[in-house]
């Protein structure tokens, strides 16, 4: 317990250090882990998401020959105390199924706007409307604690109907806000009802939104797995001038020949590739290759 962090060379005679992160993921080891290498730097890497996808606390890797410095930055973050990552923090418990139906009925959500800015000249170019639920006892609780639930339950379609009301009816305040878009994310489960374009149509129609103002994003997870039934809702979307975004794009393993099929006019590259783009050689090709 008096050890604050295990410096582990991938390369060791004996048992080399992808078979200790598996011993260290095994006995549930929870103190910091720092990964050394000097062979291939995709190898280092893939030995880190290793190890975080064990339940490891990896807090970084330094590619041999390294500097004293290097080492220092990785030391001070021990010092500071760095918080556990995310996949190592208790989490409240999700959301009850009679907390949901509650929610559902009384409409206990509110809508969170992330603005997105176009990073040529600065402006903001729309908004993304990001549910939470106001618990009367929780407070406001995240996504990642009701959705799933409202998926398993069948109350997704629910839900996405109050989402997409409310946030038209606030977007349709922001009149004065030019050329600006509006983002709605919307499971996959609720392109299966074949009505859903026609009633989204209606709703921006009434809340005074023009359509080609609105984009639906769709994980490309989702997309994947339920393309054939989708391909006539998509469709009919874009028919309405209402634009598609395909949400994490790059996490989902899909196909060239299936993305090309699906009619979207927005590509949002997963932010895991973002944030590695200007150090890892990988996440930059997967970035341009994305863009071209």
């Amino acid at each position: 317990d008096d050890v604050c962090a295990v410096m582990i060379d991938l390369m060791m005679p004996g048992t080399d250090g992808i078979e200790l992160l598996r011993l260290l993921g095994a006995a549930k080891y929870r103190q910091r882990v720092i990964l050394i290498s000097g062979i291939d730097k995709k190898v280092l890497r893939t030995a880190e998401e290793l190890a975080i996808s064990l339940g490891l606390n990896a807090i970084g890797r330094l590619e041999k020959p390294f500097r004293l410095t290097e080492i220092e930055t990785l030391l001070s973050s021990i010092r500071d105390q760095a918080p556990l990552p995310p996949q190592l923090r208790s989490l409240p418990n999700p959301v009850t199924e009679t907390e949901l139906r509650r929610a559902i009925e009384l409409d206990e959500f509110v809508l969170h706007y992330q603005p997105q800015i176009d990073l040529a000249n600065g402006r903001i170019a729309g908004f993304e409307a990001l549910v939470r639920l106001l618990h009367p006892i929780r407070g406001i609780v995240y996504p990642d604690m009701f959705i799933v639930t409202a998926e398993q339950l069948g109350l997704i379609d629910a839900l996405t109907e109050l989402v997409i009301q409310r946030a038209l009816s606030e977007f349709g305040q922001l009149a004065t806000v030019a050329d600006t878009s509006l983002s709605i994310n919307i499971s996959a489960l609720s392109l299966t009802d074949l009505s859903f374009p026609d009633r989204l149509d209606a709703l921006a129609e009434r809340y005074a939104v023009p359509p080609a103002r609105i984009l639906m994003e769709i994980t490309e997870t989702g997309l994947i797995s339920e393309l054939h039934k989708a391909l006539d809702i998509l469709a009919r979307l874009r028919l309405k001038q209402i634009g598609l975004s395909i949400d994490d794009f790059g996490t989902g393993y899909s196909s060239m020949a299936q993305l090309r099929c699906v009619p979207a006019t927005e590509l949002k590259i997963d932010q895991s590739f973002i944030r590695e783009m200007l150090g890892d050689p990988s996440a930059r090709t997967v970035v341009e290759q994305s863009i071209a």
